[in-house]
């Protein structure tokens, strides 16, 4: 039968070992944990990543679907605008010609008919020169009119180029934002069992040595080792 030292000692030493092994399963769960959360956030944050990248690579292709529509339809306002000016300068080339055709035609109707009436008081060859001289005149301002029209037109062509250009490089490239994968986290390693083995080591013999210490305190009060309580029965 056991005394009251054996009990107190014996209930020490087994809420001691408990509370180790109490604390190593916490340690346990407490570190699964830890790793668990660590490793959801940096699955969260890859998922993240990935869309953000997916984000970019779909604003990137937009970006050049816009660039190829405006310069396709630059380049369709430029053509549209240079084929009037062509347009403009073959009309223009037409209009010299026959002008100067009707010019020519007069002309040679005029040396006609001065070479056939023959009038007094100015030769022949005067009236003649005088009429060469009007026809060249007359084409003279119809080549420098045609000239200026001309230029005027290549000015229009280098402004139409020069839109074209402004319309083009106003869609400019897309720079992506570079977003990488976050740094996958070292897995925290458990406790051992090793250190609360020693503490439940340390509950042993400390239970021992509350046994003693109860042991030896009854002794030296005169009642017998491994007895209860303080009556006559107890005592030596």
């Amino acid at each position: 039968m056991c005394g009251v030292a054996a009990v107190v000692g014996i209930a020490s030493t087994v809420l001691g070992i408990a509370q180790q092994y109490m604390s190593y399963q916490q340690a346990q769960a407490d570190t699964r944990f830890y790793n668990a959360q660590r490793k959801l956030e940096w699955q969260g944050a890859t998922l993240q990543a990935q869309s953000n990248r997916n984000t970019e690579n779909i604003r990137q292709q937009m970006n050049s679907n816009f660039q190829d529509q405006t310069r396709a339809l630059a380049d369709i306002a430029f053509h549209n605008k240079s084929t009037g000016i062509t347009v403009e300068q073959q009309q223009i080339q037409a209009k010299v010609s026959r002008e100067k055709q009707e010019r020519e035609l007069e002309s040679w109707e005029a040396r006609g008919a001065y070479t056939a009436q023959a009038r007094i008081g100015l030769s022949v060859d005067a009236l003649l020169n005088d009429v060469k001289r009007q026809k060249s005149a007359a084409d003279f301002l119809t080549s420098q009119n045609s000239a200026f029209a001309f230029s005027r037109t290549q000015q229009d062509r280098r402004v139409a180029q020069a839109a074209r250009g402004s319309r083009i490089a106003s869609a400019r490239d897309y720079v992506k934002t570079t977003y990488l994968d976050p740094v996958r986290p070292l897995k925290k390693e458990a406790p051992g069992f090793a250190p609360y083995a020693i503490g439940m080591a340390s509950s042993v013999l400390g239970g021992l040595s509350s046994y003693q210490g109860i042991e030896s305190a009854r002794i030296n009060a005169g009642y017998r080792p491994g007895t209860y309580g303080y009556g006559e029965s107890a005592k030596l």
